[in-house]
């Protein structure tokens, strides 16, 4: 173990003996449930709003106000409120996301007063719900720390991800009746794009090159 893992880890276990947080959990209207942490030494300074990254339908789905403990207790333990929700729902839940987050906002300011700064912050789809949030409600927020966002907007992200899929059709599955908009079927869609890359990558490449001359200059007869 680095020194670095081990001092952290000394810190980690000798805030948590000392730290005094308020929890409070909830469920809001719309079914999304959500969590805020308050330590003792707050004193109506900064709030962090955390919004998590994509959950996979039929995934738990817990509220977040952190993407992992060991931050949540360095913050915590620097005096910093944690607040976050689940969403209404899993998978592209990015307009649920805006909403519950700031149903939140509005739960922690009642129960615990208004922050001196609040701050955005989120990974992945979260880094989307998290400029979108900025974006719709600056007035609420003093910064904000999208990381790893999905920043270039829903319409492109899935745009480049069917720009994969044609490529993958028109070069290995051409006329195999491959989906690549307006899925029927998910499930044997897939399977068929899995047997037609165990198909490509079963069969043998038929161009065979000369590796000390891989481009040869032609060879001309000369006559004296």
């Amino acid at each position: 173990m680095s020194l670095l893992a081990i001092l952290l880890a000394s810190f980690s276990r000798a805030a948590d003996a000392q730290l005094t947080v308020t929890t409070r959990t909830g469920t809001l209207p719309d079914g999304a449930t959500y969590v805020i942490q308050v330590p003792a030494n707050w004193q109506h300074g900064t709030l962090f709003l955390y919004s998590h990254g994509y959950v996979t339908p039929g995934s738990p789905n817990p509220a977040r106000d952190v993407g992992d403990p060991a931050t949540g207790l360095f913050m915590l333990s620097s005096g910093l409120a944690l607040a976050g929700s689940s969403y209404a729902h899993t998978g592209w839940a990015v307009e649920e996301g805006l909403l519950d987050q700031i149903a939140v906002l509005d739960i922690f300011n009642q129960a615990f007063g208004t922050p001196s700064r609040t701050i955005a912050w989120g990974h992945s789809l979260g880094g989307m719900i998290t400029a979108g949030l900025i974006q719709r409600y600056p007035d609420r927020f003093d910064a904000a720390l999208p990381m790893c966002g999905v920043l270039t907007g829903g319409v492109a992200t899935w745009n480049s991800a069917l720009d994969s899929a044609f490529a993958f059709k028109t070069l290995l599955a051409p006329g195999t009746g491959l989906q690549v908009v307006h899925i029927a079927d998910p499930v044997a869609n897939l399977d068929l794009a899995e047997g037609m890359l165990a198909v490509a990558q079963s069969t043998p490449s038929q161009h065979h090159f000369r590796r000390s001359n891989p481009h040869p200059r032609p060879h001309h007869a000369h006559q004296r």
